[in-house]
């Protein structure tokens, strides 16, 4: 498998921008990965994911906000998954702000925060098994219930990989565009689940999966390959449905977890940097932005976002120069 990293600043997750610019291309890289079993995940490691395909992008999204930021505990019920019989607990928490119906309640000084898609006595009896020690929240989870991760509110990296739809053969369905991966750590993700919703739809590698709009883009599916570890592969193109759903499910089987230790020998040198903190995508369509990648046109529909973010870049510029003999 071949890997290119390219210079340039898409973003799955679009925002106002004022104009498109010109990308260069570097040299390939050619990380020792092949498709196969999944790299083990160490413990707080952020690995890659990767598709039997040429990538377009390796990118790492960092936050430096996130270490300052509110801690979450995902719990879930014996038999949930991603997005489905769990929940997220967040603090601490603004009280009030209500964002998809949170359950919003006085905890250690501050106000504490549960979503998820349990029944109201599920939530309630979550709710008193939480306690706070050191600053951040505790959960003696419920009979029936287990704790799987214990962490930051936001993922402090975000591990992205970007491809051509029709380099991997796909683009019959997702349109000539953009398919993206990603993996994050946190409870974020699961958090805004509850709150744009999301659909069972199958399952990678054995893991039950989930389809929302949240990936970004046009939608995407996302999985849980390993205890607190979200990935997500999405793509910007066609109208989100159940073919481009389906789709996503068979990359899904040609992807395989890239260790964090390859990742960061391989990936670029440069990152994306956001502040302020990350905001809840509306599901509302606001207007239409066309990002233009390499000869490819992308439609992508462009949700409000309250309140507005900045983001910020280091740049890695790659110069060619060229040599006439006569």
């Amino acid at each position: 498998m071949a890997y290119q990293v390219r210079d340039d600043d898409g973003d799955h997750r679009p925002e106002p921008v004022a104009s498109a610019t010109p990308s260069t291309t570097p040299s390939p890289l050619h990380p020792p990965v092949t498709a196969g079993p999944d790299a083990p995940v160490g413990k707080d490691e952020t690995p890659g994911l990767l598709i039997d395909g040429s990538t377009s992008a390796l990118l790492n999204r960092v936050d430096r906000t996130a270490p300052k930021g509110p801690w979450s505990v995902t719990v879930r019920r014996t038999d949930g998954s991603l997005g489905r019989h769990s929940a997220v607990v967040t603090f601490p928490v603004s009280q009030p702000v209500d964002q998809g119906g949170p359950f919003l309640w006085p905890l250690g000084g501050g106000f504490a925060r549960i979503r998820g898609d349990l029944s109201f006595a599920e939530l309630k009896a979550i709710v008193g098994a939480t306690v706070v020690r050191g600053g951040r929240p505790v959960v003696r989870p419920p009979q029936g219930f287990r704790v799987v991760s214990s962490a930051r509110y936001w993922s402090s990296e975000v591990h992205e990989t970007r491809y051509e739809s029709r380099d991997l053969g796909e683009s019959g369905t997702l349109d000539a565009g953009l398919t993206f991966t990603g993996v994050m750590r946190g409870g974020w993700f699961e958090d805004e689940l509850y709150a744009a919703g999301s659909e069972y739809v199958g399952s990678v590698h054995g893991k039950p999966a989930v389809s929302s709009v949240q990936v970004g883009g046009n939608g995407g599916i996302a999985w849980e390959p390993a205890a607190g570890v979200i990935a997500y592969i999405g793509y910007s193109g066609g109208q989100f449905g159940r073919a481009p759903i389906e789709a996503l499910l068979r990359l899904g089987l040609r992807s395989v977890l890239m260790s964090e230790k390859d990742w960061r020998e391989f990936s670029p040198a440069d990152s994306i940097a956001r502040s302020p903190a990350r905001t809840s995508r509306s599901k509302t369509p606001w207007l239409k932005n066309t990002v233009l990648i390499r000869s490819s046109g992308i439609s992508m529909p462009f949700l409000a976002t309250t309140p507005m973010r900045e983001t910020t870049r280091s740049l890695v510029t790659t110069k060619f120069v060229v040599a006439h003999c006569e």
